[in-house]
């Protein structure tokens, strides 16, 4: 089996969450054996909102997304969570 690479799009709870702070949990987070954060950037979505994107490289097996998820999930601060795109690598 091979790689996958995932981009994830995080939106924060509230405008009042602290991004920098957000992203330093997601970056020292343990999603597990052979998953790494691979990039993290921000960008604007509306009334003082940004939305987070981090691409994530992991192997192709099943429930991988799942398991990254419930990871996500846990850091306080994080509202919503969507895939955007994944592809092998």
């Amino acid at each position: 089996m091979g790689d996958v690479f995932i981009i994830y799009r995080i939106l924060p709870e509230s405008p009042e969450v602290d991004i920098d702070k957000l992203i330093d949990e997601i970056k020292t987070s343990n999603f597990g054996d052979n998953i790494e954060v691979k990039d993290i950037v921000t960008e604007p979505l509306a009334f003082g909102l940004n939305v987070i994107k981090i691409g994530i490289l992991a192997p192709d097996e099943e429930g991988i997304t799942d398991k990254i998820e419930e990871v996500l999930k846990k850091i306080e601060g994080v509202g919503e969570i969507e895939i955007e795109g994944m592809s092998l690598v």
